[in-house]
């Protein structure tokens, strides 16, 4: 796994995705959003907050990109919506979505 990751979280990370049997492409995928997540928070994985998820969001959608255009396109949004909201409800162990995550919606737009 990517080493960007704090160890207390590369360790969460890899069991979800053994919990999950997630495939090595989807796996990436995760990755590839947790590394800027947790850099742009500055906290574990597991002390995120329902704001903090907002504010990454949302400067992520804000952010100028390589291409030039401005932020992230809305699939890649709603696929990190998705993401987390899957991830943290197994954090939670539940399948209710935590109130860090509740607030997204994953049908529709």
């Amino acid at each position: 796994m990517a080493k960007s990751l704090n160890p207390p979280d590369e360790k969460l990370v890899a069991q979800f995705f053994a919990d999950k049997q997630l495939k090595t492409r989807t796996q990436a995928i995760y990755v590839n959003m947790f590394i800027p997540f947790t850099k742009y928070v500055g906290k574990a994985l597991s002390r995120m907050t329902k704001r903090d998820i907002q504010s990454w969001l949302k400067s992520e959608s804000e952010r100028k990109i390589k291409t030039g255009k401005i932020g992230i396109s809305p699939g890649t949004t709603r696929t990190y919506k998705r993401n987390l909201k899957a991830f943290y409800r197994w954090v939670g162990g539940k399948k209710e979505a935590p109130p860090n995550v509740e607030w997204i919606k994953t049908t529709g737009s």
